[in-house]
């Protein structure tokens, strides 16, 4: 189901003769402004910021999966930027797609329906874009409603090839797990040690507490370099992180480490984006010389993810990475494991307030505002304070 996110006003009068006295001031009617989407037929709510009056010109609606702290983050993103960069743009709806793209499409469809007037609508997880992007196409309305999605699986770039996706925010989720292991490797033969350990050899490496591993905006110009088993990643990662590669190249370790195993415990497994993560699993494990193993559960599902990760504990792993599907749900199983000794860390999604080692992955709140300023500029709206006449001419991506 979405949320219809406007909200009724008790003021419908008084705006109303406030609209009045502005017009007859000889100021332009909003219809005399530059028209984005569908703007004719725009919402005439307004929003005060500071002393000026902004008219609600573009009205969008996010398409997610509530309660993932990822996912909550790059909502937060694109709400904030919208409210204190654009203020023209108004979130009418949020739908919970359960990260599956016949779900999206549903609830897309319904959203579409009650706002003809929709402009544009900003897909949040992997599936979230091209769920969307179908209910757009099935209205009759690709063209008319901007769509920005969310990584670079094949059915997002299929789709900005046909033009039904303007564009997607897409992570690096090779480096997630191509780092995150060395990290694991390094802490357990102690040749790195872990950010707040003041009992490990203080002349020894410290790995970072958060990494942001980046995003890149995927577009009809640049689609084909995502048309990688990595995304592209790995064949970036030399010239985007040679320090990476380096990482431990100088530390040899003592004995056989050929069966270790490092586990990767994902959530929503069954969504192309983790085949990108498997990838990056595979090479740094074939360089470390150890096992690799990948598991977690197809859906968005924490509880089954919390089952396998106590099935993976009782395993004693080298070292774990896992993305949590909710993070007090898998945050007790996280601590337990740090307990019995095994090194943690969280990709792609986090569990902050576990006792994890690290975390790894997107710095998702910063993916949230770079979609919500690819939106922008799509829709053309102007940033608070913004002339109208300097609307065209401006970079909403340049502040990224």
């Amino acid at each position: 189901m979405f949320r219809n996110m406007t909200r009724p006003s008790m003021l419908g009068p008084w705006m109303l003769l406030l609209g009045t006295l502005i017009l007859s001031s000889g100021c332009k009617k909003p219809g005399d402004l530059p028209a984005g989407p569908d703007a004719a037929t725009g919402a005439k709510t307004t929003a005060t910021t500071g002393a000026t009056a902004v008219e609600k010109k573009f009205k969008v609606a996010i398409s997610t999966r509530p309660g993932q702290w990822n996912l909550d983050e790059r909502v937060r993103g694109y709400k904030e930027t919208f409210e204190k960069e654009y203020p023209e743009i108004e979130v009418v709806a949020e739908i919970d797609d359960e990260t599956k793209y016949e779900v999206g499409t549903r609830e897309a469809s319904a959203v579409l329906e009650k706002f003809q007037d929709l402009a544009g609508f900003a897909g949040i997880n992997a599936a979230s874009g091209p769920g969307v992007a179908k209910a757009v196409e099935n209205a009759g309305r690709s063209g008319k409603v901007v769509v920005v999605a969310m990584d670079a699986d094949s059915p997002v770039l299929d789709a900005i090839e046909a033009g039904t996706i303007q564009a997607s925010v897409a992570q690096r989720q090779y480096y997630m797990t191509y780092l995150g292991v060395k990290y694991l490797y390094g802490l357990k033969h102690k040749l790195l040690r872990a950010p707040d350990d003041q009992s490990a050899d203080s002349r020894l490496p410290a790995i970072a507490a958060e990494v942001d591993t980046g995003t890149v905006e995927v577009t009809k110009e640049n689609v084909v370099v995502f048309r990688t088993p990595s995304q592209g990643a790995k064949e970036d990662i030399k010239k985007t992180h040679p320090e990476w590669v380096r990482l431990l190249s100088d530390r040899k370790v003592v004995g056989d480490t050929s069966n270790e195993e490092y586990v990767v415990i994902g959530i929503s497994t069954g969504v192309e984006y983790w085949n990108a993560t498997r990838e990056g699993l595979k090479d740094v494990c074939a360089e470390l010389g150890v096992k690799p193993r990948f598991t977690g559960p197809e859906d968005q599902n924490p509880e089954k993810q919390a089952e396998e990760l106590d099935n993976v504990i009782a395993r004693k792993p080298a070292g774990i990475l896992i993305a949590p599907g909710n993070p007090e749900t898998l945050k007790p199983y996280i601590d337990r494991a740090i307990e019995e000794g095994i090194n943690v860390i969280c990709i792609d999604t986090d569990s902050p307030k576990s006792r994890r080692l690290a975390y790894v992955g997107t710095s998702n709140y910063q993916a949230g505002v770079m979609g919500a300023h690819i939106m922008a500029k799509a829709l053309g709206a102007k940033r608070a304070g913004e002339r109208a006449d300097d609307a065209s001419g401006a970079d909403s991506s340049g502040s990224l």
